[in-house]
C-alpha cells in the first residue's frame, strides 16, 4: 500500500467517524425540537422532523458500514443510498416548508431565500448521485502518484 492511498484511507475515515458523530448530535437535537416551541415552525413541521430523524439515522448507519466496506462499488452503493435519503429531506422542505419566518423578528424574507437554497442543495445533490452510479457503472481509474 502507497503512502498516498494510505493518507487518503485514514482522511476517509476520519470523515466518517465525524459523520457519525455530527449525525448523532443532529439527532438528539431533533429529537429536542418539539419541547421547545420555536415561533418560526408551521403546523406540519412534525412530518419534516421525522423524516429528516430517519435521514439521521440513515446516515449513521450509512457511515458506520462506510468505515467498515472496503470495496468500491459496494460503497459507492451507500453513498447513493446516504444522498437519496438527504435528498428525500431537501425535497421534502421545499414542498412542505415548514417554518414561517413572516412574523419573527423581521426574518420574512428567509421565507424566499430558503427554498432557493433547498432548491440548489437538490440540485447539487443529484448530480452526486448521478456521478456515484457513473463510477459504479464504469468503474473508477486508479489515481497517478
Amino acid at each position: 500500500m502507497n503512502n498516498f492511498h494510505e493518507r487518503s484511507l485514514k482522511r476517509r475515515k476520519g470523515e466518517h467517524i465525524g459523520n457519525i458523530i455530527a449525525n448523532i448530535i443532529g439527532l438528539w437535537i431533533l429529537s429536542m425540537v418539539p419541547g421547545w416551541d420555536l415561533a418560526f415552525l408551521a403546523e406540519n413541521y412534525m412530518v419534516v422532523l421525522t423524516v429528516m430523524q430517519i435521514n439521521c439515522i440513515i446516515q449513521i448507519i450509512g457511515s458506520i458500514l462506510l468505515l467498515l466496506t472496503e470495496p468500491r462499488p459496494i460503497r459507492y452503493l451507500f453513498k447513493i443510498a446516504m444522498e437519496a435519503a438527504g435528498t428525500v429531506v431537501l425535497v421534502l422542505l421545499v414542498y412542505l416548508y415548514p417554518f414561517d419566518f413572516s412574523h419573527f423578528h423581521n426574518l420574512g424574507w428567509l421565507d424566499k431565500l430558503l427554498p432557493v437554497f433547498f432548491i440548489i442543495a437538490i440540485i447539487v445533490s443529484v448530480v452526486k448521485i448521478v456521478s456515484f452510479i457513473i463510477r459504479l457503472v464504469m468503474g473508477e481509474r486508479e489515481r497517478a502518484v
